[in-house]
């Protein structure tokens, strides 16, 4: 009977020490489960923002682009353009002409669809915009379906004024996220349906705001799923963009001119965890579909006032922060930086149009800034694949980049700081902030050694288990 008794003592506490085993290891199994795995293949990509034409801008920066030598950009390692079809006036010719300006260098093209949409545009006007794209640019394979549609969103939402009159806020903001599906929807069959395009890429949402100032009481309970633009992004998903989207686009801008490693007014976290937290949750949200990161940038020159203390410098610490940074998450597939050259417009705090100069060349000179040289550092570091003329990218979910990437990012990053930023940081810079280092182990990226205490945590759990069931069956036979 001792031994019998020893026996059912020693099951009850492995049994124990089983349970507590799993309880220690579900958060390792919730966070593995919510990052795809590792893959060497999974390519990354380098772009850039092109600006081919604007009706409100007084600078049309089309020449300015196309003076621009295409191996220049291409040599850098940069394999992707990015160009906008929904300003204003956007004649195909200027985008035939960056596409023939580029061609040597076998640039990818991610073309913001779909032209110019006037106001009262219905569904049909959206649907021959995109056939119209299709056949006027064949060797376009990547399409955004619109730009910053979320914001737009949020506008609507926040003023029924501001909805406008097109057809995807034709009903209101109770009505947008259905009719932008709808356009995601019509965008993909037509154009996965024309001759040469049936791998084309479909990335939806045209650039969630990773950063907004407004949202900073969430941002610092955590609470990153309560803010409009996840709801909005919760919604489309919801409805059946799963089935059309191959990624979707999120912009990253330090709206106020904060660094990574600093805490912008009223916040309780740095301005990486709280980009790392939104960009989480729209992942989330979008059931672990890969991210592009279709814009983000740091004007030198801000002045709307917009950006603190803008500067070459700051210009380049913001992209050598930036990039190490998001290609740390896994489910990241690529970075664009804008823009090329030129400036864009900005509203000043009273509401007049000025201009913010987020270009890699000076504009009157058409020379590299020193943010470029910071660029061509990481991209010549980066597993970026080389410029294809394929027309599929890989948007597989199940797949995601290497972590091995972050160290040969921090020692570009590390050389480019100290060739670019010749000195610290000024003392201005950090006035409304507190800074502190900025480290990759403050923010989720990546599978870190998640999946590695997953499987650890399931050996350890088969040979408990396989103990118990042991002493079971000989406690058993003792009795008998």
């Amino acid at each position: 009977m001792k031994i019998v008794e020893r026996n059912r003592f020693r099951l009850r506490s492995l049994i124990g020490f089983g349970i507590l085993l799993l309880v220690i290891s579900l958060p390792f199994v919730i966070n593995s489960s919510q990052r795809p795995a590792s893959s060497q293949s999974d390519p990354f990509y380098f772009g850039i923002n092109l600006v081919s034409s604007c009706r409100t801008c007084s600078i049309q920066p089309l020449s300015l682009e196309t003076s621009i030598s295409s191996s220049v950009l291409s040599d850098t390692g940069l394999n992707y353009l990015r160009i906008s079809g929904t300003s204003d006036v956007y004649p195909y010719t200027n985008v035939t002409d960056l596409l023939n300006h580029y061609a040597s260098s076998h640039f990818n093209i991610d073309y913001v669809c779909c032209g110019y949409l006037p106001p009262g545009y219905t569904r049909s006007d959206w649907d021959a915009a995109v056939r119209n794209s299709v056949n006027a640019l064949p060797a376009v394979h990547t399409w955004e379906i619109l730009d910053e549609i979320t914001g737009e969103w949020e506008s609507c939402y926040a003023n029924s004024s501001d909805c406008g009159t097109g057809y995807v806020f034709s009903g209101g903001a109770a009505d947008g996220p259905q009719d932008y599906l709808n356009m995601i929807a019509d965008a993909s069959n037509i154009i996965k349906n024309a001759t040469g395009h049936s791998s084309d890429t479909i990335i939806c949402y045209g650039g969630n705001p990773a950063y907004q100032p407004g949202e900073m009481s969430l941002y610092n309970k955590g609470q990153y799923n309560l803010t409009l633009a996840y709801s909005f992004v919760r919604q489309v998903w919801e409805l059946g963009a799963s089935k059309y989207c191959n990624a979707t686009s999120i912009h990253v801008y330090p709206h106020g001119g904060y660094l990574l490693d600093q805490y912008p007014p009223t916040s309780n976290q740095t301005l990486g965890k709280i980009i790392a937290g939104v960009i989480n949750s729209y992942w989330s949200a979008t059931s672990d579909t890969p991210v592009w990161i279709t814009e983000t940038g740091y004007p030198a020159s801000s002045p709307s006032g917009q950006y603190q203390n803008s500067s070459l410098k700051t210009q380049s610490t913001w992209l050598a922060q930036v990039y190490p940074f998001l290609e740390g998450f896994s489910y990241i597939r690529a970075i664009f930086w804008w823009d090329e050259v030129g400036q864009s417009p900005a509203a000043t705090r009273t509401g007049a149009l000025t201009w913010d100069d987020f270009g890699l060349f000076n504009a009157t000179t058409l020379q590299p800034e020193p943010a470029f040289s910071v660029l061509t550092s990481l991209a010549s570091s980066s597993k970026v694949i080389t410029a294809s003329t394929s027309s599929s990218v890989s948007t597989s979910s199940s797949t995601a980049k290497h972590t091995s990437k972050l160290s040969s990012s921090s020692t570009a990053l590390q050389s480019s700081i100290t060739t670019i930023v010749t000195s610290p940081l000024s003392s201005n810079i950090l006035s409304s902030s507190t800074s502190t280092s900025l480290t990759m182990s403050q923010v989720p990226q990546g599978n870190g050694n998640y999946t590695l205490v997953l499987v650890a945590a399931t050996v350890v759990g088969i040979i408990v288990i396989s103990a118990s069931t042991l002493l079971y069956k000989r406690g058993k036979q003792t009795r008998t």
